[in-house]
Parts: C-alpha cells; sequence; structure tokens
C-alpha cells in the first residue's frame, strides 16, 4: 500500500514498486490494482508501464475492507 498527497508521486511510486517487481521476474498486476482517494472529483487513472490503474471506492486488505 501506499500513500501520496499527489497523484504524480503515486505514479512514481507504483511505478518504481513494478519496476522492482520486474527485477526479480515478477509482474503487476494492473487487473487487481487499484488506488484510492479523498478527492470526489478526481476520475484520472494512474498509467504504469502504459497500462491505467483504476480508481476504487474501496478495497480490501489484510480481510479488512478499505473505503
Amino acid at each position: 500500500m501506499f500513500a501520496s498527497e499527489q497523484k504524480e508521486d503515486l505514479e512514481r511510486q507504483t511505478q518504481a514498486w513494478s519496476e522492482r517487481l520486474a527485477r526479480f521476474g515478477l509482474r503487476l498486476n494492473v487487473k487487481k490494482t487499484g488506488y484510492m482517494t479523498t478527492n470526489l472529483d478526481e476520475h484520472s487513472i494512474i498509467q504504469v508501464d502504459g497500462n491505467g490503474i483504476r480508481r476504487t471506492d474501496y478495497f480490501k486488505y489484510l480481510g479488512s475492507t478499505l473505503s
């Protein structure tokens, strides 16, 4: 889980994580990855390796639902 006040910083953190995973032969599954924001007017997509990561209103983390 990453946290940031700016969408661009979150995009950079996620891209760096994807690159670290690739060093070990792993891939970030963008279909199972989403981001949350407190800005209700934010509808943009985060780009990682040319793929879009969608905004979501909730997600499960270690069995708990965050929203």
